[in-house]
């Protein structure tokens, strides 16, 4: 099982990989997961842990990359929808996904609720 995280606030990423990537701060773009202080965190990354999984993180470059490839496959999502995309492109070039493989990403927020950001950020 993998999960992904903005850089800009990666608390579980953190917890996973003992190690700091500076606190919560900004609006990031994917803010519907944007956490600093998950309730579960611990849990979640023991799950992460025993399904030798790991926490992808991605930039906004890459979330803005991904909201466009999803964009011209028809999908209409919400900035955090489209972090799993880019991170999915991570785990393919790092190999640790192979090309091929079928596997499930939840498309879950629809673009209309994030339009007011997709407009400033002129991705419409």
């Amino acid at each position: 099982m993998y999960g992904v995280q903005s850089i800009t606030c990666a608390p579980i990423y953190e917890i996973l990989h003992e190690k700091s990537l500076g606190k919560c701060s900004g609006e990031p773009l994917a803010d519907g997961i944007a956490v600093p202080n998950p309730p579960r965190g611990k849990q979640v990354a023991d799950v992460i842990k025993k399904t030798k999984g790991d926490l992808v993180v991605v930039s906004d470059s890459e979330v803005i990359e991904s909201f466009r490839k999803l964009a011209k496959m028809g999908f209409f999502v919400e900035p955090t929808s489209a972090t799993v995309l880019a991170a999915l492109k991570k785990l393919v070039d790092s190999g640790d996904i192979s090309k091929g493989e079928r596997i499930f990403i939840p498309l879950t927020g629809f673009g209309l609720k994030a339009l007011d950001k997709l407009m400033k950020l002129k991705l419409l």
